[in-house]
C-alpha cells in the first residue's frame, strides 16, 4: 500500500475537468484524505461535488480562498489539493450557521469526532491526533469555536485557516464531500499516523510600547479606544497616517501600510493586523479583550523569516515529506507591495506543499493573522 503525501495544482476553470486533474496528479492510490482549496472566482459547489465524485472513497474536505499555495507556488483563480494515503484515520464535521454555534454543539461536534476514530485513544495519546479547521473568514465567529475546542480537547494541537473570497468580502464557502455551505466551518480530526509538528511563523518585532485597549466590541472584533484615546485618530498619529484620508479610503490606506499588533499568548507572540476603519472603531483580524495589552510592531524580512521558520519546523521530523499552509492575505498584499511574491513562494515551498491564502489562521486555541500556519508531514509509519 502507498504511505505518500501527494501534492497538486489544477489550472483549468471547468469543474470535472478539475477533479480529472486533481485525480491525475493524486493518483493512482485511492487517497484516505483529499484537502482542496478553491478560487472564488470558480463554480465552488460545482468542483466540490466533481472532486467528491472523482475520490468516492476518499474524505473530501475544501474552502474558498484568497489564493492558492500548491506545486506551481501561488496562484490566484485555480484549485490547489492535498492528499494523504496510507495508514490513517480521519473524521469530520460541518458546523453550519457559525455565527451563531452554541458552545455545546462544539463540545457535540469534539465527541462524534473522538468516537468515530476512538474516543480511548483519543483522550490517551491526544499528541498523536491533530485538529484540522476550515472557517467562514467573514463570520467573525472563530474565537467561540476555538474556545470550545480548547476546552473540549484542551492536549489536541490545532492548525487551519480562514475561508477567503478573493477581497470581495461578501461570502466564504467550505465543503465536506459534496455539502457545501456558507458561513460555516469544517472540523477535522486526524490521526496522520506519521510524524507531524504543527507551526506558526511571522516576521515582526516589538519597536514600542503597550497600548491599553480601554474599549472594544470583541464579538464584532472592533477596537473604538486605545489608552482611553479614540481609536482612529490614536492610530492615525500612531502610524503618521492621514487621519482624513484614512477615514475617507481606510482599505487603500492600511493596505499601503500594513499596521499591525502583537498580543501575547503564554509566551507567544501573535498578531493583530488592522483591516479597516467602520465609524468611529478600528476593525481588527480578530477579537480584542478590552483590557488586552497590544505591541505596536514592525515588519522584518518576510522571506528570510519564512524560510527560517520552516527550517525549524522541518528540522522536528527526520525526512520531512511534506507541507500544509495557512498563509494570511495580509502577508500577500505586503509581498506583493515589496515585490517578493516569487521569494516568499520559494521560501514557503522548500518541500512539496498545499494550501491557500487565507483571511485569518487558526493555532491552538488562537485566532491570528498576518501569520502563516500549517503542518509539517513527515513519512508514514
Amino acid at each position: 500500500m502507498s504511505t505518500g503525501l501527494t501534492v497538486a495544482h489544477a489550472r483549468s476553470s471547468d469543474p470535472p475537468q478539475i477533479a480529472h486533474e486533481l485525480s491525475e496528479q493524486l493518483g493512482p492510490t485511492t487517497p484516505g484524505l483529499v484537502l482542496f482549496f478553491v478560487s472564488s472566482k470558480l463554480a465552488f459547489a460545482d468542483v466540490a461535488a466533481a472532486v467528491a465524485q472523482a475520490f468516492p472513497d476518499s474524505l473530501t474536505i475544501g474552502c474558498t480562498t484568497c489564493g492558492e499555495i500548491g506545486p506551481d507556488g501561488f496562484s490566484v483563480g485555480q484549485v490547489s489539493a492535498l492528499a494523504l494515503t496510507g495508514p490513517m484515520q480521519a473524521r469530520a464535521v460541518l458546523l453550519e450557521q457559525l455565527a451563531e454555534l452554541k458552545y455545546e454543539r462544539c463540545v457535540q461536534a469534539v465527541d462524534e469526532l473522538r468516537a468515530g476514530i476512538g474516543a480511548e485513544r483519543v483522550r490517551e495519546r491526544p499528541e498523536d491526533f491533530v485538529f484540522l479547521s476550515l472557517t467562514d473568514g467573514l463570520s467573525g465567529a472563530e474565537e467561540l469555536l476555538l474556545a470550545a475546542l480548547a476546552s473540549a480537547a484542551p492536549k489536541v494541537p490545532l492548525v487551519g485557516g480562514s475561508a477567503g473570497d478573493d477581497f470581495q468580502f461578501q461570502a466564504t464557502q467550505v465543503a465536506l464531500g459534496p455539502r457545501v455551505s456558507t458561513g460555516s466551518a469544517v472540523l477535522l480530526l486526524l490521526e496522520p499516523q506519521r510524524p507531524f509538528v504543527p507551526f506558526h511563523l511571522h516576521h515582526y518585532t516589538r519597536v514600542a510600547a503597550p497600548i491599553v485597549v480601554t474599549e472594544a466590541d470583541p464579538a464584532r472584533r472592533l477596537v473604538s479606544r486605545l489608552d482611553g484615546y479614540p481609536a482612529v485618530p490614536f492610530l492615525a498619529k500612531l502610524a503618521g497616517l492621514d487621519e482624513q484620508r484614512l477615514r475617507d479610503d481606510p482599505l487603500e490606506t492600511l493596505a499601503a501600510r500594513q499596521i499591525v499588533f502583537g498580543f501575547e499568548v503564554g509566551p507567544a507572540t501573535f498578531m493583530r493586523s488592522v483591516m479597516t476603519v467602520q465609524a468611529e472603531s478600528l476593525l481588527m483580524g480578530g477579537s480584542l479583550e478590552e483590557g488586552t495589552l497590544i505591541y505596536p510592531m514592525a515588519a522584518g524580512d518576510i522571506v528570510a523569516a519564512t524560510r527560517d521558520g520552516l527550517g525549524r519546523a522541518l528540522a522536528g521530523i527526520a525526512e520531512p515529506q511534506g507541507l500544509l499552509l495557512f498563509n494570511c492575505a495580509g502577508r500577500m498584499l505586503e509581498a506583493g507591495a515589496r515585490g517578493l511574491v516569487a521569494q516568499l513562494g520559494a521560501a514557503m515551498l522548500p518541500i512539496p506543499g498545499a494550501g491557500f491564502t487565507t483571511y485569518g489562521e487558526q493555532f491552538g486555541a488562537v485566532q491570528i493573522n498576518h501569520t502563516l500556519t500549517g503542518l509539517v508531514l513527515g513519512q508514514a509509519t
